[in-house]
């Protein structure tokens, strides 16, 4: 799978999905580990097409990239994979990693793209038998911390306010504001800095 086409990746993704959403719960899951550290690198990597422009008339018939069903599948395998993990202590390094590129996902005008990262949430969410607001509040904290690690970063400064909005517009607990009152500020500071308004 590490070797085959995106096009063979998307096909795979889509049948361990569909294998993975039978299956129970599983205890050791140090297979579903490495699948899910592949596939949050992969979504990482994909660059899904932007979504066709509605106000040009054209003759033709828009189709998702295979970049576009990629990230898609992968989203959904990884999003049912979490749901098959039971230990919280090695789903969290994951989650937070995962949370990051999803969140980012949302950047990417394609709605297709943006229904898939919904869904996403909603099924983790769902799982821990909460809201999507309430989950990103829990997880916020570890998901804070790497934003703010990532805005300080050379290579991922820019992905990093994507990310920090995405989750802002989720989260509608204003108790969120103590745990990103750092991240505010840092960016305050920046425009300040190079006299931006």
């Amino acid at each position: 799978m590490v070797e085959s086409s995106k096009s063979d990746r998307a096909s795979l993704a889509i049948l361990i999905t569909l294998i993975l959403a039978e299956m129970e719960p599983q205890d050791d899951s140090h297979i579903l580990y490495l699948l899910t550290e592949t596939c949050i690198d992969w979504i990482r990597d994909a660059r899904p097409e932007e979504h066709t422009r509605d106000d040009i008339i054209e003759h033709k018939v828009p189709v998702p990239s295979g970049e576009t069903i990629l990230s898609i599948s992968l989203v959904s395998l990884v999003a049912v994979t979490f749901t098959r993990i039971n230990e919280e202590k090695k789903q969290l390094k994951l989650l937070t990693a995962f949370l990051y590129e999803l969140l980012g996902l949302y950047a990417i005008t394609n709605w297709i793209v943006h229904d898939a990262a919904d869904c996403a949430l909603n099924q983790i969410a769902s799982t821990m038998s909460l809201s999507v607001s309430e989950f990103l509040y829990e997880r916020g904290t570890y998901l804070v911390h790497k934003i703010a690690l990532a805005s300080r970063s050379r290579r991922e400064h820019y992905h990093a306010p994507i990310v920090f909005s995405a989750l802002l517009e989720r989260v509608d607990d204003p108790r969120m504001y103590d745990h990103v009152r750092h991240i505010v500020e840092d960016l305050l500071l920046a425009l300040d800095r190079f006299k931006q308004a």
